[in-house]
């Protein structure tokens, strides 16, 4: 199974600190900046709207925001296919993924598909805060006869629009918006540029945890985050795995961390020898887009990734704990 493209996209109203301030009530939580390393956030409300009423009302929310999760998606995957020469007529499956929908039935993939005006096989494949890495791994499971010559999965969040900015704030200083499209081929019978996965495990950790909730509002769950010696020995348990499948991984990888825990991921592989250059976040100034965050971090490497330089997906922190390697080929 070969990862043949990334694309990713934002809204582009920017939050930074200053203006989170003006936007809040209360003081900003440090949670955002020291767990996850968010300096700024990408969201598709107007400020004047959220300033004036908070967001408490999350359906007239709806009404005024700038793009919807399915529009964001639809425009991440137009730009994937522009880049990678393939039409949407080719694309066998589409995959989706949403945690901030506005309504379930018919599903992302389908609304999205239908965006396009194509009839396709369309089904969500949900994954959380872990959402591509998890979405790898199933796939590299699946039987070769399953999977169509091109399939397109994509991840849309505007967890911004169901925010409650007034009584919030530590949810405030963590969400914001990003679409993150991937083209995936089963033979790789393409030219251009194609990565492969060749490493995809995940287990159980401890217990089943719920960082992120999402009923009618998306809110931090402070009491489920992992402290820090328990993400320290999640990630050092993956550091021991994948230094079986390749003992010089560690020393030549990108990493792309738990997305959620970013800064604190980063300190952890820095401590054990991971240059910081080959530590990458989607988080600092996009927020913290749950499922589509491993992605925007993967976009911002896929030109540096190289048959020397493999990329190392991580993940934990919601009950399941597992990385993924991509490498060129």
């Amino acid at each position: 199974m070969f990862l043949l493209g990334v694309t990713t996209v934002s809204p582009e109203a920017a939050v930074s600190e200053t203006d989170l301030k003006r936007l809040i009530r209360g003081e900003p939580s440090d949670i955002a900046r020291n767990f996850s390393g968010v300096s700024s956030r990408r969201i598709s409300l107007p400020f004047e709207y959220i300033t004036a009423t908070g967001n408490s009302d999350l359906l007239e929310g709806w009404k005024v925001a700038t793009i919807s999760p399915t529009a964001l998606g639809a425009q991440a995957v137009r730009e994937l296919l522009s880049k990678s020469g393939v039409s949407i007529k080719q694309v066998g499956l589409m995959l989706g993924d949403t945690g901030t929908p506005y309504q379930t039935c018919p599903s992302e993939a389908q609304r999205i598909m239908g965006e396009f005006g194509v009839k396709a096989p369309a089904f969500d494949l949900v994954g959380g805060i872990g959402a591509i890495p998890h979405v790898l791994f199933a796939l590299s499971r699946w039987s070769e006869d399953r999977l169509p010559e091109y399939l397109v999965y994509v991840s849309s969040n505007t967890p911004s629009q169901q925010i409650n900015y007034h009584k919030d704030p530590a949810s405030a200083a963590l969400f914001g918006d990003a679409a993150t499209a991937l083209l995936i081929s089963k033979t790789g019978a393409t030219a251009g540029k194609k990565l492969q996965v060749v490493y995809a495990k995940f287990s159980a950790e401890d217990r089943r945890r719920l960082p992120v909730i999402i009923e009618g509002s998306v809110k931090l769950n402070q009491d489920e985050l992992l402290s820090a010696d328990q993400l320290a020995s999640n990630i050092t348990a993956e550091l021991d795995a994948l230094r079986l499948f390749d003992a010089k991984l560690i020393d030549k990888a990108v990493f792309i961390p738990p997305q959620l825990y970013a800064a604190r991921a980063a300190e952890i592989l820095t401590s054990v020898g991971v240059a910081g250059e080959r530590i990458v976040s989607g988080v600092n100034d996009i927020g913290f887009s749950i499922g589509a965050s491993h992605g925007v971090a993967l976009a911002k490497v896929w030109e540096e990734i190289n048959q020397e330089r493999p990329v190392v997906l991580m993940h934990c922190g919601d009950g399941q704990r597992g990385s993924v390697v991509l490498e060129a080929s």
